[in-house]
């Protein structure tokens, strides 16, 4: 597998390349996606127990030096899902993570934690930019929550013009459902991926009950109706299901 490590390193050497040599605006949140299966033997239990060191060792580097760091794993909630696990760490912006990523990869700190991570799961890396596109009134997310997910390709001669135009009207259409509608929804748009998505959505609900409730809604609503079929014109996604718990807490 790709190692997490020289991952990093690449991205550090990428956001140098095309920065300035001053930033007037920071990008968005950025999130480092693991998609992962467990080698032999290998469970969640022994991946919290990784977590839990891979937290003692960043907080002897310096917490600081993370860029407002957040993590959190996600394990699939259908049966016969791609992967075993998904491992995710969001930073403020770009820039953060470059910096975060430069101390780890500098510190020995970081070569038990590589070791001990590589015995454990076999992943593929991406990054994206992440983008909050709703967020329903009066939500409280607690550990563990649910997790919808849509990773979509573009139809020939649509592109992100027609998502960001949609996106308009479908938050329109969960304005008129009102409170029911009672989740966090996130959009990710890729900046390193080998994935073939063009772009993800992700929403995250409190419970099972409350993603039921609020799906049940919008698709037995005539808007909901309408709203997921200009979706569908737009690109084709593949949707799971998964359980979230938060490492290091945050958004």
């Amino acid at each position: 597998m790709k190692n997490k490590l020289i991952s990093l390193l690449t991205a550090i050497i990428l956001s140098l390349t095309f920065a300035g040599s001053s930033i007037a605006q920071e990008t968005p949140t950025l999130a480092s996606i693991w998609t992962c299966n467990f080698r032999d033997g290998k469970s969640m239990d022994d991946l919290e127990a990784w977590a839990d060191f891979w937290v003692e060792q960043m907080e002897r580097m310096g917490a600081d030096e993370f860029g407002g760091i957040r993590a959190a794993a996600w394990t699939p909630g259908m049966a016969g899902a791609e992967f075993d696990v998904i491992w995710l760490e969001y930073y403020d912006n770009l820039n953060s993570f470059a910096r975060g990523a430069q101390v780890y990869s500098a510190s020995p700190l970081s070569v038990p934690v590589e070791t001990m991570w590589e015995g454990i799961v076999d992943c593929e890396n991406s990054h994206h930019f992440r983008t909050n596109i709703f967020q329903g009134d009066n939500v409280e997310l607690n550990d563990p929550a649910t997790i919808e997910t849509f990773r979509c390709r573009f139809h020939p001669g649509r592109s992100m013009i027609d998502v960001e135009q949609a996106l308009v009207r479908w938050r329109n259409v969960l304005g008129d459902l009102g409170g029911t509608q009672r989740f966090v929804a996130y959009m990710f748009n890729p900046l390193h991926s080998t994935s073939g998505f063009d772009v993800s959505y992700y929403g995250v609900y409190d419970s099972m009950v409350d993603y039921a409730h609020s799906t049940t809604d919008f698709l037995t609503s005539a808007e909901g109706q309408a709203m997921n079929n200009e979706w569908n014109s737009i690109h084709r996604c593949e949707s799971s299901l998964f359980t979230g718990n938060r490492i290091i807490p945050g958004d």
